[in-house]
């Protein structure tokens, strides 16, 4: 079919593409009755008033029915219809709701295969991704599908948790690409995600370096085995290596010591077994006050500083080898009670000082000062499943700096 040269004005071009548009707009099964241009120019009235046969048109805005403008063109030279002599000059017409029909239902399909491909454990990651969009967003901005983005992830969440690996290798074990778990890849951003939910915390993106390393340790991940590191005190060993050389050298001296990753995993030192328990903090403030007043008094001391690291977790996990038994105190905050349901999952901690019980005592004890007011959702609890509860209530926040005292009187082996 050729459409007439006297069809092919650029004066009517505008006609012809908003006919197109408006078939393309319409649902499938509804006819398309009347079309209303609107803003015409002088050139386009005279125009579009030829071609329905009229000699003038009355305004800028006219609506022209489907009907009348086909009996027109069938009964002219054209002997086709408006949307025949559209398609010829504009291209095919894909119907776009029923295109956004079959992309949804795709990708419907693509979700409800990724759920049933995956480790149950991760499901609740994966129905994350799909009802929030996360997964098609991160998808797009790396110009890549969802299914392929999410299935790469999967590789990876489906190696978790692991016992202590750097980034890059667990990238090229599960992609073959040591690189695509960089900062700034959007795969980083769906794997840092799996693990908030393996650990059972809010899938919140994290948005700094320092986050991301705490919550990647949560999973046995690190990023390198240099920035990674514990700060211990009067921790001793029995063997003759070097690090254990250095341990028993600070203990001695009371003096705190920072062991790398590094220094834990090739020859890890023989930590020596004591019936006294292996206490644990979150803030090295305490262990600074620790060595201040204590020294070489101050019984095993680790301190987290934060999140466990991957250091932290080996660390802890080869004194519980030697029959140690791990207890913790944190911040009466939603972030101590992480910290402490992590080790509590990790490596059997016990509570120091971090119970329900003491909370009350220590918001009785500061009843004179300033309190500070506890924001966010406070986890549930491992080590006391009352102490949420009354955190909850009282929204109070009790920093460990606050009880210090305490702490060091626990301490002390004289």
């Amino acid at each position: 079919m050729t459409v007439p040269s006297a069809l092919t004005a650029p004066q009517l071009q505008f006609v012809w593409e908003a006919v197109h548009d408006r078939y393309a707009r319409q649902a499938a099964d509804v006819p398309v009755h009347a079309i209303t241009f609107t803003k015409l120019t002088r050139p386009q009235r005279d125009a579009l008033a030829g071609l329905l046969g009229r000699s003038r048109l009355p305004g800028p805005t006219v609506t022209v029915r489907i009907d009348q403008l086909d009996r027109r063109l069938l009964d002219s030279d054209a002997a086709m219809t408006a949307r025949q002599v559209a398609e010829l000059l504009c291209g095919p017409i894909v119907n776009r709701p029923a295109q956004r029909r079959a992309a949804r239902q795709a990708r419907e399909r693509m979700w409800d295969e990724l759920e049933q491909a995956a480790d149950p454990r991760l499901a609740g990651w994966i129905h994350h991704l799909r009802v929030s969009g996360t997964g098609t967003r991160l998808a797009a901005a790396a110009g890549m599908a969802a299914d392929q983005l999410v299935t790469e992830a999967l590789a990876v969440a489906a190696l978790l948790p692991a016992d202590g690996i750097a980034l890059a290798r667990l990238a090229e074990r599960a992609t073959g690409d040591p690189h695509a778990l960089d900062r700034g890849r959007q795969l980083r951003t769906l794997v840092l995600l799996a693990a908030l939910h393996l650990t059972g915390e809010p899938m919140q993106i994290p948005p700094s370096l320092v986050t991301q390393r705490a919550v990647l340790a949560t999973v046995g991940i690190y990023l390198d085995s240099l920035s990674t590191d514990v700060l211990v005190l009067g921790l001793r060993a029995d063997g003759t290596g070097h690090v254990d050389r250095l341990l028993n050298h600070a203990a001695d001296a009371g003096e705190p010591l920072r062991l790398t990753l590094r220094m834990l995993q090739g020859t890890p030192p023989s930590i020596r077994p004591t019936s006294q328990p292996l206490s644990v903090c979150e803030n090295p403030s305490v262990v600074e006050a620790a060595a201040a007043r204590l020294g070489g008094r101050s019984s095993p001391l680790v301190c987290t500083d934060g999140i466990p690291t991957t250091a932290v977790l080996r660390l802890l996990a080869g004194t519980r080898r030697t029959g140690a038994f791990v207890r913790v105190s944190a911040d009466f905050d939603a972030a101590g009670v992480r910290i402490t349901n992590l080790l509590a999952k990790h490596v059997s901690a016990i509570p120091w000082r971090y119970t329900a019980d003491t909370y009350r005592q220590a918001i009785i004890a500061q009843a004179d000062r300033q309190h500070v007011r506890l924001t966010g959702q406070i986890p549930d609890g491992l080590l006391d499943p009352q102490l949420a509860t009354e955190m909850r209530r009282t929204r109070v926040a009790v920093y460990e700096e606050q009880q210090t005292d305490i702490l060091l009187g626990d301490l002390r082996t004289d």
